[in-house]
């Protein structure tokens, strides 16, 4: 099921100060306008909704990403590394993600 996003969506198609300037695409977005999102059952009750295609420059945020401070994550069990990202980049993921969630 591919949703698109509506033009109320969260913090689509506007430039994101505070988030690194690697991140986002030429227009100045940081989001991909039309993500493919689709949602799964998890055979137990639950759902998983998965947002694939979700950033307008995901090879910006990768170059970015390369450049952080990577450590193997405190408090839970993920088998990679982590870097803390800004607050404003965490906050926009988390509307955008909410809002297909909840779509």
């Amino acid at each position: 099921m591919a949703i698109r996003i509506a033009a109320s969506a969260p913090n689509i198609g506007i430039t994101m100060h505070a988030i690194p300037a690697t991140c986002l695409d030429i227009d100045g977005r940081f989001f991909n306008s039309t993500p493919q999102v689709s949602v799964h059952d998890t055979g137990n009750g639950g759902r998983c909704v998965v947002v694939d295609d979700a950033l307008a420059n995901p090879h910006g945020m990768r170059e970015w990403a390369a450049t952080q401070a990577l450590v193997p994550p405190a408090g839970y069990p993920y088998p990679g590394h982590v870097c803390d990202v800004p607050a404003a980049m965490r906050a926009r993921i988390g509307d955008v993600f909410t809002h297909h969630a909840r779509a």
